[in-house]
């Protein structure tokens, strides 16, 4: 044990900025200076604030007492005492120290286990993020014809089935649409393929714009589309069908500086009772190839 004296205030400052007491012993009165304002001063330190302070003095005076321990004394020891006394009563403040330091690490290390369990947790749920979006494009991927980025026709036939249920369920109309490029085969021998995909993309592109956010759009195969349109009667489903007709074909596509004009023909069909996907996909596609023999360019329904 190391013990240090001083006798001023001043001198004490010195001492201590190399010098950490466990503990101050002060007598009332350092020099000119009372031990209630050395308290103050030490406990104004933040490296003392909680450092057992102990008062000694003969002062029979309850006002010095008062004002030591309002000043932060955590005793007061009244001279002329008995030396195991003084021991007594430092180690008890020691013991008090010792438990408040044990305390007070256990608490920062209970933070610092806190403060890394909050960033394990945050990494986590960034790392879980991450997980969600890289599945999605993923599932995005699986689910979508890469060139005209609507949904493939192995996705198709999944969902279409769902909807068919969902409707004769609920009692709710539902048709379908297949839709056709016309001459594509001469657009490609025409201009390459390279424009020609550029065709399907732009088509695809006028179709999504113009159906509503519950319709489906699948890429059947080549230049082929079909659109499946929730809760939408023949009647409804034709006027769309029309729509997107004249909307093709009012299009002029500019493509490596050449101005290229498409059309579609569609076959459009409501869902029956006894219909599955199968049989109202093959009355769609039986009004699409009457379209088609009708000159093309055109919208067959029933």
């Amino acid at each position: 044990m190391q013990v240090k004296s001083v006798s001023n205030f001043k001198e004490l400052e010195d001492t201590i900025k190399e010098f950490k007491p466990d503990i101050f012993l002060i007598d009332f009165y350092i020099g000119n200076e009372r031990g209630d304002k050395v308290i103050r001063n030490i406990k104004d330190i933040p490296d003392f604030i909680e450092t057992p302070t102990v008062i000694i003095s003969g002062s029979e005076n309850k006002d010095d007492i008062i004002a030591s321990l309002e000043a932060g004394a955590n005793d007061f020891i009244k001279k002329p005492f008995f030396i195991e006394e003084l021991i007594a009563r430092i180690s008890a403040q020691l013991r008090i120290k010792y438990i408040y330091d044990e305390l007070l690490e256990h608490l920062k290390k209970e933070e610092e286990l806190t403060r890394k369990l909050s960033d394990t947790l945050e990494e986590i749920r960034i790392k879980n993020e991450k997980i969600s979006v890289m599945n999605k494009m993923l599932k995005m991927q699986v689910i979508t014809d890469p060139l005209t980025e609507v949904f493939n026709r192995r996705y198709l036939f999944e969902i279409f089935k769902r909807e068919i249920a969902r409707a004769k369920r609920y009692n709710e109309p539902l048709s379908v649409i297949m839709m056709d490029i016309d001459h594509f085969k001469k657009i490609n021998d025409t201009y390459g393929h390279m424009i020609g995909d550029k065709i399907l993309k732009g088509i695809a592109k006028v179709i999504k714009e113009r159906i509503r956010t519950s319709d489906i759009i699948a890429r059947y195969g080549g230049e082929e589309f079909v659109i499946v349109l929730t809760n939408a009667n023949l009647e409804i489903a034709q006027k769309i069908a029309e729509d997107l007709r004249q909307k093709v074909e009012n299009i002029v596509f500019k493509i490596e500086e050449k101005s290229i004009k498409a059309t579609i023909s569609l076959g459009v069909a409501q869902l029956k009772e006894d219909d599955d996907v199968d049989t109202l996909l093959i009355r769609a596609d039986e009004n699409l190839y009457t379209a088609k023999n009708r000159g093309r360019n055109a919208v067959v329904a029933g």
